[in-house]
């Protein structure tokens, strides 16, 4: 299954190194920090390799599970605007419980004429969603004998939960043979064909697309830190290092 690339390349968001070497607050750590986890993203979602796509749900799970990126965008009063695919499957997503404890179960009466029905996120038809709704969008659906839909955020806590993004269940039944007809659509088998790897890199692409602006926005504040920072310290290191050259030309005479 091919997976689809961003289309337009942007760029990492450079965070003045300068700043990592100083003595900061945890307001400017944090920010610092949620600019490498997009960064990261990036690059994740330039790779194939399953490795990096299966450690990445860690990143989205904290991003979007833990509301970080809700946080900074309050904290700028940034409108998010999530652009993603204007189509829609109906239905209720499964419950996280659900899938930490009972997925299996569910899935051996998911036989091999069930419907599978999926989103691509990256569609050319879009629509501008808040986060909370781009969170609930159900990106594939199993109608069977039972209804199972999976929403952006439960595939991110199946990956990040029971497949090593953040935490590797070894008791997450990998070898269920009654799954095996579902192929690249196994919750219990990923690897770099799996369709919930390509659900994962769609979710990447549009966050890291849709973030771009509040990004700029830390980015400039950051810099303007920066700036203030060396400036306010710049006289006194100077004074200091002129009384240090003092006593050193003191102590050369003796």
């Amino acid at each position: 299954m091919i997976i689809q690339q961003i289309n337009s390349t942007p760029n990492k968001s450079e965070v003045p190194e300068s700043l990592r070497y100083k003595t900061i607050n945890s307001h400017i750590s944090s920010e610092i920090f949620f600019l490498d986890c997009i960064n990261d993203l990036l690059d994740c979602s330039k790779s194939n390799s399953q490795y990096h796509l299966i450690r990445a749900s860690s990143i989205l799970r904290m991003l979007l599970k833990d509301n970080i990126i809700e946080h900074f965008a309050k904290q700028y009063n940034c409108e998010l605007n999530i652009v993603a695919c204007k189509g829609i499957i109906n239905g209720k997503p499964i419950s996280n419980t659900i899938i930490r404890n009972n997925l299996e179960n569910l899935f051996a009466r998911i036989n091999v004429t069930a419907k599978k029905s999926y989103l691509n996120l990256l569609d050319s038809t879009t629509e501008i969603y808040s986060i909370k709704d781009f969170k609930e969008i159900i990106l594939l659906s199993f109608q069977g004998e039972i209804e199972i839909n999976f929403s952006v955020l439960n595939i991110i806590n199946l990956i990040a939960n029971k497949h090593g993004g953040a935490h590797l269940e070894t008791e997450f039944e990998s070898s269920n043979i009654d799954s095996f007809h579902l192929a690249e659509f196994n919750p219990f088998s990923i690897n770099p064909n799996s369709f919930f790897l390509v659900k994962l890199k769609e979710i990447m692409t549009v966050l890291i697309m849709s973030t771009a602006d509040l990004r700029k926005k830390i980015i400039g504040h950051l810099k303007e830190y920066d700036n203030s920072f060396t400036q306010a310290h710049s006289g006194p290191m100077v004074c200091q290092l002129k009384n240090m050259n003092e006593i050193d030309k003191i102590n050369n005479r003796d």
